[in-house]
């Protein structure tokens, strides 16, 4: 089954400001589960060009989360985190444990300390990159728990020696690494995101899901209405575990959209109701 999940990201304002109302509220919806993103093993600023927004983030301690979540019916499906590693590996693990999650996703190559967007220039700078992940896999399974890469437009649109970044790096993870693929970034990278998720076969296990112009700078728009083929992608998607829906920047409320990027999901078929 497909767990029909909502980024919290996406609703980050209404979080801050009354974190039991925002997830009661994403409970009526619809939602089965959360995507939270999470702070524990960050050590240094983020760099931009999305890293002063992810800082300004709320920071949500763990323990009340889960109660709230338990309250209302819902599931931890994923989180974005840091790299569990040295002397921050205890923390993050832990703070996923208390979240029932399993599944941990690096947002960017900034969510590993020490690299930002240079990382994936170069050849070198990619497997330095994919080493320092490899070399969390471990500790990582033996807490049972697995991580994940998620994409923006940047390892999409840099191309290596004829191929792209994002290629490139999953060629050098370990098979253990899975995807979040998500679907608008691919999209405004210049992917075909079907053919990305057809690429990583089993290794596609998330999907963030959002829709819109697929132009720098414009606001994104309810699933269904903008040129992301997202039908497409939800086909190929065979091994998916969770379908999220997420938004970082619309016109209107947030859970406007959301909702209607729920509805959307379930008019199409795609997910279990």
């Amino acid at each position: 089954m497909t767990t029909k999940c909502l980024a919290l990201w996406s609703v980050r304002n209404h979080l801050a400001a009354d974190l039991e109302g925002t997830i009661a509220k994403v409970a009526a919806l619809g939602f089965e589960g959360v995507e939270p993103l999470c702070h524990a093993g960050k050590s240094v600023p983020l760099p931009p060009p999305i890293g002063p927004m992810i800082d300004a983030a709320p920071v949500v301690d763990p323990h009340h989360l889960r109660r709230v979540l338990d309250d209302h019916g819902l599931v931890v499906t994923s989180a974005h985190t840091f790299l569990p590693e040295g002397a921050y590996a205890d923390a993050v693990l832990d703070e996923q444990e208390v979240l029932g999650n399993q599944l941990l996703v690096l947002t960017a190559p900034f969510f590993v300390p020490g690299f930002d967007l240079e990382a994936i220039t170069t050849s070198d700078g990619v497997k330095r990159l994919a080493d320092r992940i490899n070399a969390a896999v471990e500790v990582t399974a033996a807490r049972g728990m697995r991580i994940g890469y998620h994409n923006h437009t940047w390892e999409m649109e840099t191309t290596i020696e004829g191929r792209t970044a994002y290629d490139l790096l999953f060629s050098m993870l370990d098979p253990a690494v899975f995807a979040e693929v998500d679907l608008y970034w691919a999209t405004l990278g210049g992917a075909d995101p079907t053919a990305v998720i057809e690429s990583l076969d089993a290794r596609t296990l998330l999907l963030h899901l959002k829709d819109g112009p697929a132009e720098p700078g414009l606001p994104q728009t309810p699933l269904g209405t903008g040129t992301v083929d997202l039908r497409s992608a939800l086909r190929a998607a065979t091994h998916a575990v969770a379908h999220i829906v997420e938004l970082d920047d619309a016109e209107g409320d947030a859970f406007d959209v959301v909702a209607a990027g729920l509805r959307y999901l379930r008019d199409e078929g795609t997910v279990e109701v």
